[in-house]
């Protein structure tokens, strides 16, 4: 009996996660996994069932740690009188972190699983995610949840997390890029002056 080491294993993982990343789960192959994890197919096999376990290992708790996000910000009282147009920016700043925790949004996982997993347990979560972010967007604007603005905003925010976490930039880029969407989109596109 083969032994198992976890450096094997790890690599599937890395392998699976960018393939998954950057072609999609369908359209990546086992094959391919293998081969770039510097291993043979049957030797997955050893590690896992099958592509989605794979997948399963990789998304392993996402879902529930960005509905907790979501929560967090649901229950979170500001006081308005905070956020005048001089004080938003600088409030911002410095509850940046706190209130996006950035090592689940811009991380490859979340990713793989708003570019849709068809075929598996989780194919329909970018319409869960889309519907609770929306849903979240639109009790912050105070407009009806079916309303444009909110799912458009929420279309807007996938598009952003995507586009950024596929970015081959470093993490501390990535951070500023999402900084500087959300920023944007909570405060608004500044004045142009003449």
């Amino acid at each position: 009996m083969q032994t198992k080491k976890e450096e094997i294993r790890n690599d599937i993982i890395k392998a699976a996660t960018r393939e998954f990343l950057y072609k999609g789960y369908n359209k990546s192959s086992l094959r391919t996994i293998a081969k770039k994890a510097n291993t043979t197919i049957g030797n997955v096999y050893n590690y896992f069932e099958n592509k989605e376990a794979i997948l399963e290992c990789i998304v392993d708790g996402v879902p529930e740690k960005v509905n907790n996000i979501i929560n967090i910000h649901d229950n979170l009282t500001v006081d308005e009188s905070i956020l005048t147009k001089e004080n938003s920016k600088e409030y911002m700043d410095m509850m940046f972190e706190e209130l996006f925790p950035l090592d689940i949004l811009l991380n490859d996982a979340f990713v793989i699983l708003l570019e849709g997993c068809e075929g598996t347990k989780f194919e329909k979560y970018k319409q869960e995610f889309t519907k609770l972010f929306s849903n979240h967007v639109a009790d912050h604007l105070k407009v009806d949840k079916e309303s444009f603005l909110p799912k458009a905003f929420s279309q807007g925010a996938i598009s952003a997390f995507t586009m950024i976490v596929k970015n081959k930039k470093s993490f501390e880029e990535k951070k500023h890029d999402l900084r500087e969407y959300i920023l944007t989109m909570a405060l608004g596109l500044p004045v142009i002056k003449k």
